[in-house]
């Protein structure tokens, strides 16, 4: 076994013997009587899987890596389980004799730590045990591999929601990948950019934020071709134009009368989208490529100096 393989062994195991301690305290907080038998298994077989190397020292020291009397006694104390030396003694021997035995069998050194169900059953976890002590490389009674992966997701998919509402985003269920408009008209992603986004929220539904000049805000229409027009020019000074909306009205465009309404903003913008491109000017004759042509300079042609001047090169000739 190399020391990077050595150094990953004992890091797992770290992983687990500290969510095995915080598991033990949930347990012990409700009321919950832990089975010594059981945990001793469990710690004898993850001390266990972490080999010890020559001069190590800090968190990979003996003590707390390697399966001996010590470290299986320092185990006990932080979980809290009372034990007696003989039970630790006995299991320390079980434990040594199946590590020799598996080694045997497969021909090389064994550190497979148990399996995070196994631990679950055994220590019978949970799933509220689970997530009051966090402990994710444990098991539960009767869970799985495909649950627990279930379960990380959705903890990673509540994490980063929690992360968009401190930041002041919108919720991922209002976009469009949520609300997926094609699949309604039956037709895939891509015909549904391609065919010009049918179907798609309009101007009705639209929130319109009307600016005065100074920049205030003084009214936030929602679906404003059913707002009644007084409210509309109510909301609006006689001397304030609109002058920004979160449509597709640009910066340098501005409503003709300051206290229209919203009836009339909203056929504005719909006549807007509605004009059509103005027409590309036609190409002259021959098109780009011949005006390319045109410029290149023809090679010189038979002896001559260089630099001495031809009539008509650089020139295009009549057609």
């Amino acid at each position: 076994m190399t020391k990077r393989s050595k150094a990953a062994h004992r890091r797992l195991a770290s992983w687990i013997l500290a969510d095995l301690t915080r598991l033990a305290a949930v347990q012990r907080a409700g009321g919950k009587k832990l089975d010594v038998a059981s945990w001793l298994i469990v710690g004898g077989n993850i001390l266990s899987s972490a080999p010890v190397g020559a001069g190590e020292g800090g968190r990979s020291a003996p003590e707390r890596f390697g399966l001996d009397y010590g470290s299986l006694l320092i185990f006990a104390q932080r979980c809290g389980l009372e034990s007696t030396a003989a039970d630790i003694q006995r299991q320390v021997a079980a434990t040594m004799k199946w590590r020799a035995a598996e080694s045997a069998r497969i021909g090389r050194a064994h550190h497979a730590p148990m399996a995070p169900d196994t631990i679950g059953r055994l220590l019978g976890v949970t799933e509220d045990d689970r997530r009051a002590a966090r402990a994710w490389r444990i098991g539960t009674i009767g869970g799985s591999k495909e649950a627990r992966a279930e379960a990380a997701k959705e903890r990673d998919r509540a994490r980063k929601a929690q992360k968009r509402r401190e930041a002041g985003m919108s919720k991922q269920a209002h976009s469009l990948s949520r609300i997926a408009p094609w699949k309604a008209l039956g037709m895939s992603k891509a015909t549904w950019y391609r065919r010009g986004k049918p179907g798609e929220t309009t101007l009705s539904e639209t929130t319109l934020s009307v600016h005065n000049k100074c920049g205030e805000t003084t009214l936030s229409v929602h679906n404003i071709e059913d707002t009644a027009n007084a409210s509309a020019r109510s909301a609006l000074e006689a001397d304030c134009s609109i002058s920004d909306a979160e449509g597709d009205i640009s910066a340098g465009d501005s409503l003709p009368a300051p206290a229209a309404d919203a009836a009339e903003l909203a056929e504005r913008l719909r006549r807007m989208r509605a004009e059509p491109a103005p027409p590309r000017p036609p190409l002259p004759p021959g098109g780009l490529a011949a005006r390319a042509l045109a410029t290149i300079r023809k090679p010189q042609q038979g002896a001559g100096a260089l630099g001495r001047a031809r009539p008509g090169v650089g020139k295009v000739a009549a057609e």
